[in-house]
């Protein structure tokens, strides 16, 4: 898999100042929301052994998860070029590049619903009983979990994409600066619905002034799931987004690339291959179309496959491009307006 961390905040702007931004955004974006998780992607904690390492899944629902969002990610420009760059922040893995939850996250959400009296309440009553949850000191559990330093919250990770392997997908915000003039779309990642996370934690039991358990690890364990499935995680969660769905076993993995089946493969092969580029002129029956690395393609206006377009019209604007076997030979043609 491409790092995502390093495409994302370090090579997305490579562009800026080529003259071809839109192209290359649009690129970009491609293989962001085109990223496969697999079974080679995957990577058991090397905590795992660890005494007290406790762990769970959970998937996202609809509409998905926003994480990072908080993050700059975003260019001035006096032109419209920016028009297809993100221009929210995201959470990705520096190492790794995957996207994350980081623990001190994970750890903000649970200590914030400790502060929901009625909630713990129940959910301890749940977890040890009612009678024992009666007599618990919820500030001091709170403080002896978050404050003393004895439990762990480790960064959640990706496990496993939706059932095509698929783990991000657009979306956007419509911010109203006037009310009487038209909101610019913002445009943003999300993690995608039915989307895997582990969430790791190394827990200790919670005992009192005399020694007593408490809270023992696995009960602990059990609360933090209960919350995280009332609290959710992530930006926006008043709205929908970040709700998370617990589930009792580690989902199949897509296959890793290059191992699909025979048919897949060739299913693969049939499909026409896609990019994007900017038309720079038109020079009798020829377009000079400039491509995102920097080259120019020349193609026939017969290879415009867009219904009832004017070719001369096509100049200065960025359209999608589609490579097609055509008599054993691979032809490019013009079958989109991106912008």
């Amino acid at each position: 898999m491409t790092n995502l961390n390093l495409l994302f905040n370090k090579t997305y702007y490579d562009c800026l100042g080529s003259g071809n931004e839109s192209a290359w955004f649009v690129q970009q974006n491609n293989k962001l929301f085109g990223t496969v998780f697999t079974k080679e992607d995957y990577a058991e904690s090397p905590l795992a052994n660890l005494e007290g390492f406790a762990g769970f899944y959970m998937k996202t629902a609809y509409p998905g998860m926003l994480i990072g969002a908080g993050y700059a990610h975003d260019f001035k420009t006096d032109d419209d070029s920016a028009n297809e760059s993100i221009k929210i922040g995201f959470s990705f893995d520096y190492t790794n590049g995957l996207p994350y939850i980081p623990g001190s996250s994970v750890k903000g959400v649970l200590r914030s619903m400790f502060r929901e009296k009625e909630v713990l309440s129940e959910l301890l009553a749940a977890c040890i009983g009612k009678e024992a949850a009666d007599s618990v000191d919820a500030d001091a559990l709170e403080n002896d979990i978050f404050e003393d330093g004895r439990d762990t919250f480790l960064d959640a990770v990706l496990i496993a994409g939706d059932k095509n392997g698929k783990i991000l997908g657009e979306d956007y915000i419509t911010p109203h600066e006037k009310e009487t003039k038209n909101p610019v779309p913002i445009k943003m990642i999300k993690i995608l619905p039915d989307v895997f996370f582990e969430f790791r934690f190394i827990l200790k039991d919670s005992v009192d002034g005399q020694g007593n358990v408490i809270l023992s690890a696995a009960q602990k364990k059990e609360l933090f799931g209960a919350l995280l499935e009332i609290s959710g995680a992530g930006a926006k969660t008043n709205v929908g987004y970040g709700v998370l769905i617990p589930e009792d076993k580690r989902p199949e993995i897509a296959q890793p690339s290059g191992k699909e089946s025979k048919s897949s493969q060739k299913a693969e092969e049939k499909k026409p291959s896609r990019s994007v580029g900017t038309v720079k002129k038109k020079k009798g029956c020829m377009l000079h179309v400039g491509l995102a690395d920097g080259n120019t393609v020349q193609i026939n206006e017969k290879n415009v496959d867009i219904a009832n377009t004017d070719t001369d019209s096509l100049t200065g604007k960025t359209v999608s491009l589609e490579t097609r076997i055509i008599g054993g030979k691979e032809r490019l043609f013009i079958v989109g307006v991106v912008g």
